[in-house]
């Protein structure tokens, strides 16, 4: 997950990549894994 975060800040047009959660749902069978990213995008200069 933090390799998939740092991916994304280095993504040309984004930056400032930060994972604010992350949670497992154990009543779940499947056990899903919830987050959320923060990204900031660039704006595209023509």
């Amino acid at each position: 997950m933090l390799d998939y975060v740092a991916r994304l800040g280095s993504t040309p047009g984004l930056r400032n990549a930060v994972l604010k959660s992350h949670e497992i749902d154990d009543q779940n069978p499947y056990k899903p894994y919830r987050f959320q990213v923060d990204v900031e995008w660039l704006e595209r200069k023509p």
